[in-house]
């Protein structure tokens, strides 16, 4: 994909909403409880722009997919006002007994820059994202795929365009849908 030059070039639909669809292949998402989502807007230096947490959302094991319903967000910050080499950052969580805290259970992200060129072209789009294990970096300099720590499977990294990305290839992932929004329309489709 190529990069965009500025994040003014998009249209007077300039918020973005963000909605978690379902995961594939979690280790043992039916002990969960209690889960969450945090979706955020992070700068390329880690700094927190915006965050929101889903509280306790309802979630469904479906055909092997891991279905989540009311992780959804429509930012307040502006399409214009977000820094290049930003990212949209999610945050899987649930609650453990034991511990008596929320736990980051996987994370991922998809860079600002590669999605905004999409939506300012189509208005929405879907993206299937490869899941990170804990700790969430915001950074997002250190990446530890969740495949390899759930089944040791250890995936190459790879090359877009001549930038480097994470695996081209992984079996866990997030399933998230983005579109582009007027300053007046709260609803997300």
């Amino acid at each position: 994909m190529e990069k965009v030059e500025s994040m003014q070039t998009l249209p007077e639909l300039d918020r973005i909403g963000m909605c978690v669809m379902s995961f594939s292949n979690l280790k043992r998402p039916q002990d969960m409880k209690r889960v969450m989502l945090t979706l955020s807007i992070v700068t390329s230096d880690g700094k927190i722009l915006e965050s929101h947490d889903c509280r306790e959302i309802e979630t469904r094991l479906e055909d092997g997919m891991y279905k989540t319903f009311g992780a959804e967000i429509i930012f307040a910050s502006k399409m214009k006002d977000i820094p290049r080499n930003s990212a949209f950052i999610l945050e899987l969580k649930h609650y453990k007994d034991k511990y008596d805290k929320l736990s980051t259970k996987c994370w991922s992200y998809i860079e600002t820059d590669n999605l905004a060129k999409v939506l300012s072209s189509e208005g929405k789009t879907k993206v299937h994202l490869p899941l990170g294990a804990k700790p969430m970096d915001p950074t997002r300099k250190t990446w530890v795929n969740y495949d390899w720590l759930t089944r040791g499977i250890k995936t190459l990294q790879g090359k877009v365009d001549g930038a480097k990305s994470r695996s081209l290839q992984y079996e866990h992932g997030v399933i998230v849908g983005f579109v582009l929004k007027s300053a007046n329309d709260d609803c997300f489709f």
